[in-house]
């Protein structure tokens, strides 16, 4: 899939490529869910993407595959810290990305990365917003170079809409009821 313009495009076509999707886990330890009867259902419902906040596991690669869902996946990571004051935390946070996105460049049901997700408010005032968007930004741009096939964004909310990286491929906003 790629991004052209406010549209996107599945690899190799012209015609415009509507997302309709839904946010699928997380999930605890110990759950049992059964991602190929969810995902059969969801494709039946007329979904064609799935947003996933865990990198997916073989059972859910193959699931997306098998019912003809692009996958959007989320990389976990500690964003509810202060990331950018501990160096030694600044480079697990990089190196998931970087694992990430070289892991998940070999499925073609994944769709795109968001190498991060709801960094919270008070946080990002703390670190100072433009530090916190440069972060990002370097983030992007590591996933890009290991998977420039994958669309790559960060999944910002309401309460942080102004943090938008500049060289993301789109906008991804995570929008619920309070």
């Amino acid at each position: 899939m790629v991004a052209c313009g406010k549209f996107f495009h599945l690899e190799g076509s012209e015609e415009a490529f509507g997302l309709r999707g839904v946010s699928y886990g997380p999930f605890s330890p110990d759950s049992a869910a059964d991602v190929d009867a969810d995902f059969a259902r969801m494709a039946s419902l007329g979904f064609n993407a799935v947003r996933v906040h865990e990198l997916p596991d073989a059972a859910m690669l193959a699931a997306a595959e098998k019912h003809s869902l692009r996958l959007i996946c989320g990389v976990p990571w500690a964003e509810h810290v202060d990331f950018l004051g501990d160096a030694a935390v600044w480079q697990v946070v990089r190196r998931a990305v970087v694992e990430a996105a070289r892991f998940l460049a070999a499925f073609p049901c994944v769709a795109a990365l968001l190498v991060g997700n709801e960094i919270e408010k008070t946080l990002v005032r703390w670190m100072r917003p433009q530090r916190v968007r440069a972060a990002l930004e370097e983030l992007i741009a590591l996933a890009r170079a290991e998977a420039p096939q994958l669309l790559v964004s960060y999944a910002t909310y309401p309460s942080t809409e102004y943090l938008v990286p500049r060289n993301a491929d789109f906008l991804a906003v995570n929008v619920y009821l309070e």
